[in-house]
């Protein structure tokens, strides 16, 4: 539980006033992996529920320099987060803390953000994700806003923002991460997906892909005009069978599996196919087979 003494020295670090740094030093060290900069948030509650919180005065760190063993201190974990971190009075929306890595970002000295309004950090349409951010810490909503930086020349920063709520006091502590460069990655998938749907859909030829159970998974609009969907499942086993029987004969099964066999079938209707076989992989094991039929009669005949 919280003593009287340790509430007023985070009622002094709240106010800006320096704390007292006469308290004893919790033993052991304490770790943080720069990879989970989130549970720097789960960290932080823990020391405001039951350790002083101390400043990171010139003093502070000549200590530390001739104890390395020592407790890092609260105010340097915040400024050297890998990722932006914020520590936020939920009553007024003023920034208490933050670290160097969300100055990097935002362009502004760490000295002009303290004490500033969270909000006035993003332009308009942002504001409103912003204020839900620390006003409903620890709801576990994940926002993802835009944060322009103040110097000239400088892009603009996608951030996906995380916060949560400290036991001590009405402070919210924001995380966030760059996500610029996923969104970009993300961006150029769904691009590249949307070509492939637009050239398997403008195929000639039909498409049929089927699971190891010989279920019809997806066929292509040019293999729905081809074929009846009531006939499509009986020639897609005959054909499975027909290429069964040639890697029996030619021994060829695991060769065709990976590059593929092409035979000459019929669908039954006097139609001539030229087919083609082939398998895609799913952990080294073939999970879906996939037939592409041409509709050779014409040359044929």
């Amino acid at each position: 539980m919280t003593t009287g003494a340790q509430r007023n020295e985070m009622d002094k670090y709240l106010t800006g006033t320096p704390p007292n740094q006469t308290g004893k030093e919790p033993e052991g060290q304490l770790s943080l992996s720069n990879s989970k900069t989130r549970g720097l948030s789960s960290f932080m509650e823990s020391l405001f529920d039951g350790s002083h919180v101390r400043s990171s005065s010139p003093q502070s760190k000549k200590s530390a320099t001739e104890h390395p063993t020592r407790q890092p201190q609260i105010i340097d974990l915040i400024l050297d987060a890998p990722d932006a971190v914020l520590v936020i009075n939920q009553i007024t929306g003023c920034i208490l803390e933050v670290s160097h890595k969300f100055c990097e970002w935002s362009g502004i000295p760490r000295e002009s953000l303290i004490s500033r309004a969270f909000l006035d950090v993003f332009p308009e349409p942002e504001r409103k994700a912003a204020r839900t951010l620390y006003e409903d810490a620890g709801a576990g909503g994940v926002h993802v806003l835009e944060l322009p930086c103040a110097k000239e020349g400088e892009r603009s920063r996608l951030v996906e923002f995380t916060s949560a709520r400290s036991r001590l006091g009405e402070v919210a502590i924001v995380t966030g991460r760059d996500v610029g460069e996923r969104a970009a990655t993300e961006r150029y998938l769904r691009s590249e997906r949307d070509r492939l749907n637009t050239f398997i859909r403008s195929m000639r030829d039909s498409l049929i892909l089927l699971s190891p159970n010989g279920d019809i998974l997806y066929s292509n609009p040019a293999c729905d005009l081809m074929f009846e969907p009531h006939e499509l499942p009986v020639i897609c086993h005959r054909w499975l069978g027909e290429f069964g029987k040639q890697d029996k004969a030619d021994l060829q099964g695991l060769t065709s599996a990976y590059e593929g066999q092409t035979l000459e079938l019929d669908s039954g209707d006097g139609r001539i196919f030229l087919v083609t076989r082939s398998f895609l992989f799913e952990r080294g094991r073939r999970a879906t087979a996939m037939l592409m039929a041409k509709d050779i009669t014409e040359q044929k005949l």
